[in-house]
């Protein structure tokens, strides 16, 4: 009789410490009830690992209850052929139960877990790791860590099966894979279609005379505007050529007549004149005045990295402006051009 008593006593005690341990309830020495604090754990890389250790942690954190035969223990470890029909069942999605229509749907194209979202992010599985659970379910390696932090307990999202396995599975990043080959390809087929119609359309002259027509006018519209834009470019062309002969030959006949007036004059010529100007005077006045516009654009002179040009008369210029004016001043068909400031003749060099 005291060992029945005592028997069932273990029993009793078993059961209670099962049903705390289920319950997540620490009872400390001091007599206040406290909820048990899930153990984090550190994620390992590969789930095969990651499963072995918890196994092993199970079988030998077992509670009294399971010891005794009272409450059934976790299930043994899936063989290799077992992990096969898991992976094929959430394929084909065996086991489900769905109405009619949607078993019609599920026997035409399976159940697919890897085609769809995850169901705890409800994000495509793309190329991201995914696992596989011992009941056919599928999710990312990451959002499962994070739900199993969460929880506390090793349960599914979806069906609440406790004490699974899983495995890493490849279903997911071979779909991802193989639907964008697939869009790659559609790209490809429908520029290359598009080509080809392109270059039909503008080839194959049409049976219609409606349609003929307007092909012919489409021809001779893309006809025109090419010999426009030749044209266009050959005048811009033609101009540049003739305003540079232009220029070339001014130059030529300002140095001819200079030398000649020079000379008739008793004087010396242009190059004598320019060897005369004592640039060192000229260009210590220059820094006296200190002038930092440009005369002609009013624009800062800049530093070294512009071009400037200093006369004679000591006035500062862009090199570009000074250009510009003495093209201006021989097309109002001035003899000499005059400095834009003091309208004197002048020499001039780069500074």
């Amino acid at each position: 009789m005291a060992a029945r008593e005592k028997s069932a006593s273990l029993m009793a005690a078993a059961m209670q410490d099962h049903f705390m341990r289920s319950l997540k309830v620490d009872i400390s020495a001091s007599g206040r009830i406290r909820t048990r604090k899930p153990k984090v754990k550190k994620q390992e890389e590969l789930c095969s690992l990651m499963d072995d250790k918890q196994d092993k942690a199970d079988k030998e954190d077992l509670s009294l209850a399971q010891k005794l035969g009272l409450v059934p223990a976790p299930p043994s470890k899936l063989t290799r052929e077992e992990w096969m029909s898991v992976a094929e069942r959430s394929r084909q999605g065996a086991g489900v139960l769905l109405s009619g229509r949607e078993l019609k749907l599920l026997l035409r194209r399976g159940r697919q877990d890897s085609c769809n979202d995850c169901a705890i992010c409800r994000e495509s599985f793309r190329a991201d790791a995914q696992v596989i659970l011992s009941c056919s379910h599928v999710f990312h390696q990451d959002c499962l860590a994070s739900f199993e932090r969460f929880a506390g307990a090793k349960s599914c999202p979806l069906c609440r099966m406790k004490n699974y396995e899983k495995r890493l599975f490849e279903d997911g990043r071979r779909n991802w894979e193989k639907v964008c080959a697939v869009k790659l390809q559609a790209v490809w087929r429908g520029h290359a279609g598009r080509k080809i119609f392109n270059h039909l359309v503008e080839t194959v002259v049409p049976t219609d005379p409606e349609k003929r027509r307007q092909f012919y006018y489409k021809r001779m519209e893309k006809l025109s505007a090419r010999l426009f834009s030749a044209l266009d470019a050959e005048r811009d062309q033609d101009l540049d050529d003739l305003f540079r002969e232009s220029e070339l030959a001014l130059q030529f006949s300002r140095g001819v007549f200079g030398h000649s007036a020079g000379a008739g004059c008793g004087g010396v010529g242009e190059r004598r004149r320019g060897e005369e100007v004592d640039w060192e005077m000229v260009e210590a006045r220059a820094l006296q005045r200190d002038e930092q516009d440009c005369a002609i654009c009013l624009c800062d002179l800049g530093g070294p990295s512009k071009k400037k040009v200093l006369t004679s008369c000591s006035h500062l210029f862009h090199a570009n402006c000074l250009e510009s004016f003495e093209r201006f001043s021989s097309a109002m068909a001035e003899v000499d051009s005059l400095c834009p400031c003091c309208r004197s003749k002048y020499e001039k060099r780069f500074y």
